[in-house]
């Protein structure tokens, strides 16, 4: 029976893979792609990656940050049928603004329509929406969200990179292109 990567619990069924790493869950995955980003990676080196990010330009507008995780929150319905979802988007404040002002259209719109769970989670995500419009990011001071994010993209691409490495050294090296040998040369 396979083991979870992260936490050793027992997999009967199912599971998240990455690369060759199996997960329980999804909270799992994280946790394991957060620890696989402080396995491989230098403390320095992902810091310096977060900064990039907090202080770059906005990854949706292009205009100068401070960048950082901005979440949105949608909710629809259709009659016994409810779907809400939480998104979270690296930028800047204005694009996160954008995006917030979507989701309270979007839910307003459409998240009525059900009974008796589109009646309850569309006022949620609509207060959700607006608190979170009164949050902004601070310049030179990334959140735990961003850094975590980022520190599990580097992890993911740790773990892909030890995985090619491990695939090429279990390869057999190839082989030598044939040198002409002086007899086979006919003049």
């Amino acid at each position: 029976m396979k083991k979870c990567s992260a936490c050793g619990k027992r997999i009967a069924l199912g599971g998240e893979a990455f690369v060759d790493q199996l997960y329980c869950n999804e909270k799992c995955r994280k946790a394991g792609l957060l620890e696989a980003s402080e396995r491989y990676l230098s403390h320095d080196i992902i810091m310096e990656r977060v900064m990039d990010i907090h202080h770059g330009p906005c990854p949706m507008c292009g205009k100068e940050g401070p960048n950082d995780v901005q979440w949105h929150y949608t909710v629809w319905s259709a009659i016994f049928v409810t779907s809400h979802k939480d998104q979270p988007d690296i930028c800047c404040r204005g694009c996160g603004i954008k995006k917030k002002w979507s989701g309270v259209l979007f839910s307003g719109t459409l998240g009525w329509w059900g009974f008796p769970f589109g009646l309850l989670l569309t006022p949620a995500q609509l207060v959700r929406n607006f608190v979170s419009m009164a949050k902004s990011p601070v310049h030179g001071k990334p959140s735990r969200e961003l850094m975590d994010m980022i520190r599990m993209e580097m992890g993911a691409m740790a773990l892909l990179e030890a995985a090619n490495m491990a695939r090429q050294a279990a390869q057999p090296p190839p082989l030598a292109a044939a040198v002409p040998s002086p007899l086979d040369q006919r003049a």
